[in-house]
């Protein structure tokens, strides 16, 4: 997670995150950041395998997950679905899957060969509430 509201100094190494990938930090205390290369059971997330993103309830304004290479430092083209676009659940949830191939339902595919990472940028309301009282969605292989 690279949180950047960490009071009236910006975090050094978070702020590094962002300048070393040749992006411009977004405002302190908009934002949290939170990037994995790894599913649920710890694997490293390929784009040739499918997975799938759910979650109950992501407490949240507004949120995007987005699927990037991890080895290409070019990320121009990096696929994004935000919560304004997702189809949820009767009961709130949501289900995202990560696939080379159309899958019904919201979809996201990466746009390219090897490895990935999947970031979920969480809209932060601005208030005291801790990181960890935000429940992120889970990620399972279902094949390769």
């Amino acid at each position: 997670m690279w949180n950047l509201g960490a009071g009236t100094s910006s975090n050094p190494y978070a702020v590094a995150h962002f300048l070393l990938a040749g992006q411009v930090p977004p405002a302190q205390s908009l934002f949290r950041i939170y990037t994995s290369g790894r599913d649920d059971d710890g694997n490293r997330l390929r784009s040739e395998c499918v997975y799938i993103i759910s979650a109950n309830n992501l407490s949240a304004r507004w949120w995007s997950l987005s699927v990037e290479p991890s080895d290409i430092p070019d990320k121009t083209s990096t696929p994004v679905i935000t919560s304004d676009q997702i189809v949820r659940g009767l009961d709130g949830s949501m289900i995202i899957a990560v696939a080379r191939h159309p899958i019904p339902g919201n979809w996201v595919r990466p746009s390219h060969d090897g490895n990935i990472e999947i970031q979920l940028l969480v809209s932060n309301d601005g208030s005291s509430q801790e990181v960890s009282s935000l429940i992120l969605p889970s990620v399972k292989r279902v094949g390769c």
